[in-house]
């Protein structure tokens, strides 16, 4: 496989000119990003996360949750469980 290389030392080294196909491209890893060609979106929270934000959300959507988490009241609190 040819490298592509423009330090002047050497023929010149591009796509279409010597043994360097016109659709040459670097591997992904050996070039840099540009625009949304290269976007990758690694999920950034795991499923024991996932899990734990559920019931948090459902949590504080109630009203007064805030106040009744404090209370000592077990009933209020064992419906959310």
């Amino acid at each position: 496989m040819a490298t592509l290389s423009n330090t002047g030392h050497g023929p010149l080294q591009v796509p279409e000119f010597g043994s360097i196909p016109l659709n040459f491209e670097l591997a992904p890893e050996a070039r840099f990003a540009h625009g949304l060609v290269e976007y990758r979106h690694a999920p950034r929270l795991i499923k024991r996360e996932m899990a734990m934000l559920r019931p948090m959300l459902h949590i504080t959507e109630q009203g007064g949750w805030d106040r009744t988490i404090l209370d000592s009241d077990e009933t209020k609190l064992a419906k959310w469980y």
